[in-house]
């Protein structure tokens, strides 16, 4: 699952942008100099940069390029890792990883999920802290039918960005898309737009 993971996540994320209207600014396959300053990538790309000014072309070919991609990669582990995806079921570690990569309040909205799914029998069956915890990870597997109320969560959150709302056609793509590539397997290279 980890590899369905990183090919959707990573299409949808796919190449280089500097986009003043992103939080995240500078970004390569989705990693942010913002947030992520000290990934050696950068380095890379400085020193590509460097040489002389370069198109947003150019540097779309330079960051296919194997020690950007290898160094992309190697940041997806990490980041599956370090995002508790190793303790999740495969669909929903699916969901969550491409989810924490749009915002950094998944772990919040897996718990407003689980919440949802359990509010018939347990009302607020966990606090929404956006704390990955070990009630969150215990009750996580007791939760059936989660993948598609968290999808559906992810999707209302999107609608209340709406300071980020040149972003939202691309954002309601990517969590259709989502959905079906976990049901289906697609590939979500076929319906972007």
């Amino acid at each position: 699952m980890q590899d369905k993971a990183f090919l959707f996540t990573h299409e949808w994320e796919a190449g280089y942008s500097n986009n003043p209207n992103d939080l995240g600014r500078e970004t390569i396959d989705g990693i942010s100099r913002t947030y992520h300053p000290k990934w050696d990538g950068w380095k890379l790309v400085d020193a590509y940069r460097a040489k002389e000014i370069r198109s947003i072309n150019d540097m779309d070919k330079f960051i296919k390029t194997y020690p950007i991609q290898k160094l992309v990669m190697d940041f997806y582990k990490q980041w599956w890792i370090d995002h508790h995806c190793n303790e999740m079921s495969s669909e929903i570690a699916l969901a969550f990883f491409d989810t924490s990569f749009m915002t950094g309040e998944a772990v919040w909205l897996l718990q407003k999920a689980i919440n949802f799914v359990h509010h018939p029998i347990i009302p607020k069956v966990l606090k929404e802290d956006n704390i990955w915890g070990n009630e969150t990870r215990k009750i996580l597997g007791f939760t059936h039918g989660l993948v598609d109320v968290f999808i559906y969560k992810r999707g209302k959150y999107q609608n209340r960005l709406q300071d980020m709302r040149s972003f939202y056609r691309g954002w309601v793509a990517r969590t259709f898309n989502l959905g079906l590539y976990i049901k289906s397997g697609y590939n979500p290279k076929v319906i972007k737009n």
